[in-house]
């Protein structure tokens, strides 16, 4: 950190970095956090160059020696495989301790090869590497045949249902608001929620997007326009015009703490679900053991919302309106 703040120093930077270094040139001994093997890997060469890069040291000896063990480790098609075999994984993330060696990942070839040209920008001898060539060559072959372009529209159109809320949270959510209730409002949308979630649930490999992904982004882009504005006001109504921006802050935190601690559970669950597999079903199988997590949430969520039902409801036609503008922007930022 002092480094970066300009009130570190460069040397005692490097010095510190090679005490990750082992004698065939590359870098280990959980230079990276989840893969706490001994043995010098990919990534680990990649935070290698980060440090020598931020060090502004790309001209020491020991970035071209990083690019050697590159080069020996390369396969044939000039590509760097996840991570290497290694018999110490006690510690290490199932993704690092059950990589296949024998293929090449463009994920951690891209990740090296672009830290390594930012010191080749410094440095000839990188430049000059004929590592650093094979690899750009072999990440650029595989980008050309991914037909980038459609993919990244396909996949977007996919997706847009989901943002259905950006629409109707500032529109139909403030109406339904001032006939129906804050609190019944919400109740549909996490009825809605655990409907479309639990849809999702019987995806396989040969599933139509329209039979099954489709429901699941309608259902929970309407769950999040029914649920997010009312939220906001619930959590401030009463609250002093002093402290609303207390209550609104808190809110806000609220929800984004809770939907990185619901990413984590799910990943959590999707690891060990799936171990060390790499074939398609096992992959499946192990998301699948992750979405009972969403599932499991919105239907706690809406045991908790149906009690409110009995309360009487008194919600005003511009808190309404504030509410559902809030909860667009905010799913939209």
């Amino acid at each position: 950190m002092d480094l970066l703040v300009g009130q570190g120093d460069p040397e005692a930077t490097i010095s510190t970095l090679a005490g990750y270094a082992n004698d065939d040139g590359g870098f280990g001994w959980a230079l990276h956090p989840d893969l706490r093997s001994a043995t010098s890997q990919p990534v680990g060469a990649t935070h290698a160059f980060e440090v020598l890069d931020e060090a502004r040291a790309g001209t020491s000896p020991m970035a071209v020696s990083v690019c050697d063990w590159l080069d020996r480790v390369s396969l044939t098609d000039g590509g760097l495989p996840f991570a290497l075999p290694h018999s110490d994984q006690a510690g290490s993330a199932p993704m690092w301790a059950g990589a296949d060696g024998s293929r090449s990942s463009l994920l951690i070839t891209c990740a090296v090869r672009a830290i390594a040209h930012r010191i080749a920008d410094r440095y000839p001898a990188v430049a000059e590497h004929r590592w650093l060539s094979c690899a750009t060559d072999y990440c650029l072959g595989e980008i050309a045949e991914m037909d980038r372009p459609r993919m990244a529209i396909e996949t977007g159109l996919a997706l847009l249902p989901v943002a259905i809320d950006a629409i109707l949270a500032p529109t139909l959510t403030p109406r339904l608001v001032e006939r129906f209730g804050t609190v019944r409002v919400i109740a549909t949308g996490m009825a809605l929620g655990v409907a479309g979630y639990a849809l999702f649930l019987p995806v396989g490999t040969g599933s139509a997007y329209v039979a099954t992904l489709l429901p699941t982004m309608i259902l929970v882009g309407l769950a999040f326009t029914l649920v997010y504005g009312p939220l906001t006001i619930a959590a401030t109504d009463g609250v002093a015009d002093a402290e609303q921006g207390l209550a609104g802050g808190l809110f806000n935190t609220s929800f984004q703490f809770g939907a990185a601690l619901g990413l984590a559970v799910v990943a959590a669950v999707v690891v060990a679900a799936t171990g060390t597999a790499d074939d398609p079903q096992a992959l499946l199988d192990g998301y699948r053991a992750g979405l009972v997590v969403p599932v499991a949430g919105a239907a706690l969520a809406l045991a908790v919302t149906l009690p409110g039902l009995r309360a009487p409801r008194a919600v005003t036609a511009e808190r309404a309106v504030a509410g559902g503008s809030t909860g667009a922007c905010a799913r939209a930022s």
